[in-house]
């Protein structure tokens, strides 16, 4: 199947905006609530992990049946896809999902958020070295106040101690480098199979690969319903 282009317009451009800050103000809901998980109901970030990534992946995958059923088979025939889908599983989902729950677990939701927000510095760092140039004023300006914020929020101020955890600081950077990815690595990969279906394969492969790890039927939690509504809900 030859590569799709999409001609997007200026609508498009407004509705992806407006997903782009629906899904921050959801991602960072779903971090308060992953926190609860695990603070109240004691389930380890792993347990998580795993039985999202493996429910949104069947969902990601229904979807992708219902709606673009050619896209999907496509997707499972062409095994020079299978490096690339692999690779977004493991780095963009794998590797987000965990770090980022690690990441609250060590230290809170908000602090874990404010440090994935450094995949900004990393995603820079790409674009630079692709374009062979420096930061701009403005992005050498934005690197700084990263860095300065990272600092106070590690600080507290004292710069002769660690107010966090280190392994929470580091579970952050792991967090905001595989976050950073997400910006690269399934971009053709969607352009060329859809959403769904790289979403869909890429979440069920992660899931899959923590499943004899986890063993989520031995180790889940005692959930109450609103544990359960919680977990639904992340």
């Amino acid at each position: 199947m030859a590569e799709k282009t999409f001609e997007r317009t200026p609508k498009d451009l407004i509705i992806g905006i407006a997903m782009t800050l629906c899904g921050g103000v959801l991602w960072g809901v779903n971090a308060t609530v992953s926190k609860i998980l695990m603070g109240t109901y004691h389930a380890s970030p792993l347990w998580i992990a795993c039985v999202r990534e493996l429910a949104a992946g069947v969902l990601f995958l229904t979807c992708s049946a219902i709606m673009t059923p050619k896209l999907l088979t496509g997707a499972l025939r062409d095994r020079k896809s299978y490096p690339r889908l692999l690779a977004t599983a493991i780095i963009c989902v794998l590797l987000v999902q965990v770090a980022y729950l690690e990441s609250i677990n060590w230290t809170n939701s908000g602090t874990a958020t404010v440090l994935q927000s450094l995949n900004l510095l990393f995603v820079l760092g790409v674009v630079c070295l692709r374009g062979r140039r420096l930061p701009g004023v403005r992005e050498g300006i934005g690197v700084a106040l990263a860095f300065a914020g990272t600092v106070l929020i590690a600080t507290g101020g004292d710069f002769t101690t660690l107010k966090l955890p280190l392994v929470g600081l580091i579970w952050g950077a792991i967090n905001a480098a595989s976050t950073a990815a997400m910006v690269f690595l399934p971009v053709k990969l969607i352009e060329r199979w859809g959403n769904f279906t790289v979403n869909g394969i890429a979440f069920l492969i992660s899931g899959l690969v923590l499943l004899p790890f986890v063993r989520p039927w031995a180790t889940a939690p005692q959930l109450d319903w609103l544990g359960v509504g919680l977990m639904a809900f992340t």
